[in-house]
């Protein structure tokens, strides 16, 4: 994906499916699992979900879309 360049290193701990339930998920995103359901409630997260049992998970490519378009580079 071409629009991870500019961040190659942070995206490579995140694993092909991250569960909203994993402990990690903050660390990853800076977002704790309720905002992520905030998130999905309000219908502006990533594109995609997985949905197993009760639990919900995002595809990494979606994830890191969606991370990437929260992303504000601003210069002084």
């Amino acid at each position: 994906m071409d629009q991870n360049k500019p961040f190659p290193d942070y995206f490579k701990d995140i694993p092909a499916i991250l569960f909203r339930n994993d402990p990690r998920i903050k660390q990853l995103t800076g977002k704790t699992a309720r905002t992520w359901a905030n998130i999905d409630a309000r219908g502006i997260g990533p594109k995609r979900r997985i949905k197993i049992g009760g639990a919900v998970a995002y595809p990494r490519e979606e994830l890191i879309e969606f991370l990437l378009s929260q992303v504000e580079i601003t210069t002084p």
